[in-house]
């Protein structure tokens, strides 16, 4: 018996070793299996990154440029706003004004019977104004004591209308139309900068 149980003693040694040696091999086909695998998942990994970042610094570009943009097309308003306020100035102070009124109520006045309303500030158009037209054109224009928030030009009020001829209503007309053209004389491009 002593023969027989070395025999199955051997034999099972000899099959826990090639269990040993197998599970070795299973182990080592595993770990470059797992490593192969993991080498993979890295560089999808370092590929979705790297696609990610440039897709960030894309939008980021996209979105500096666009602040860029604004800031410029800011100024550019800004300038533009102080050229118009300053034509609306010197159309003020000129001596053209008053002509520039009279014209103003040429085109604006349809019964001749509105009442006329001016800013707080205005100086041509008076009572005195008023009556000179009334004379010369046959109205009955009526000077309003009520006074508008415009600076310069006047509002004809009817009973049915109203006529909006205020210097910045007409100007603003002027701004559309002119716009366009002085962009391409101050910038060199043509596009409007509202």
């Amino acid at each position: 018996m002593n023969k027989v149980s070395k025999k199955i003693l051997e034999d099972v040694e000899k099959e826990g070793n090639r269990i040993v040696e197998e599970a070795k091999e299973k182990k080592k086909e595993i770990e470059k299996a797992t490593e192969s695998e993991i080498k993979k998942l890295t560089e999808e990994i370092d590929l979705e990154v790297k696609e990610t970042e440039e897709r960030e610094y894309e939008r980021l570009m996209g979105l500096k440029n666009i602040e860029q943009r604004n800031i410029l097309l800011g100024y550019k308003h800004n300038l533009m706003n102080q050229l118009f306020e300053e034509i609306r100035e010197e159309i003020l102070k000129s001596n053209g004004y008053p002509k520039l009124i009279d014209s103003l109520f040429e085109v604006g006045v349809e019964s001749g019977k509105e009442d006329v309303l001016v800013g707080k500030d205005e100086k041509i158009i008076n009572k005195k104004f008023i009556d000179k037209l009334n004379k010369d054109k046959g109205w009955h224009l009526k000077l309003s004591k009520e006074r508008v928030p415009i600076k310069g030009g006047f509002i004809l009020r009817g009973e049915k209308t109203e006529i909006d001829a205020s210097i910045e209503t007409v100007l603003g007309e002027k701004r559309e139309i002119l716009e366009p053209e002085l962009v391409d004389i101050l910038f060199g491009e043509r596009q409007g900068v509202r």
